[in-house]
This record gives structure tokens, C-alpha cells and sequence, in this order.
């Protein structure tokens, strides 16, 4: 999200295994449903098995107080 200074992102399991060392997908997966709801929204319907390109993606939730669009780097 801080790369593509946007609140919506795909997230690739194959990538999340490269970036965070963690080689079990199934625990990623678990770990993104955990997030979602809490932190953001999980969005399944972007995945799609047939193209090996498509992923989930995650979408932080914006804050209340926050109407005008915000750059990620702004929320650390």
C-alpha cells in the first residue's frame, strides 16, 4: 500500500510468501480473513483460479474523520 501510495491493493499469496518468509498459504489466508473487517475489507471476487495473475485484494478502511482521498505514508 505504501509503494502504490493507495488504500486498495492486491495481495498475492505468492507474493506475501516472498515478502514475509511465511511459505504456508494457508496461514496467509487465515491471517487476511483475520483482517478483514477489523482493519479493512478482504475482497475475494477479484481472485479468480483460471488466470494466474489475478489475487485477492485488501482495502484499508478509511478513517471517519478523514472525507478528502489520503495518501497511505499519511497513516504511519
Amino acid at each position: 500500500m505504501e509503494r502504490a501510495g493507495v488504500l486498495q491493493v492486491p495481495v498475492p499469496e505468492r507474493d506475501l510468501v516472498a515478502d514475509t518468509g511465511i511459505a504456508d498459504r494457508r496461514t496467509i489466508r487465515v491471517q487476511l480473513g483475520r483482517l478483514h473487517g477489523a482493519v479493512g475489507l478482504l475482497h475475494t471476487e477479484t481472485f479468480t483460479p483460471a488466470n494466474p495473475r489475478s489475487s485477492y485484494e485488501f482495502e484499508m478502511k478509511r478513517p471517519r474523520f478523514c472525507a478528502a482521498p489520503i495518501r497511505v505514508a499519511a497513516l504511519g
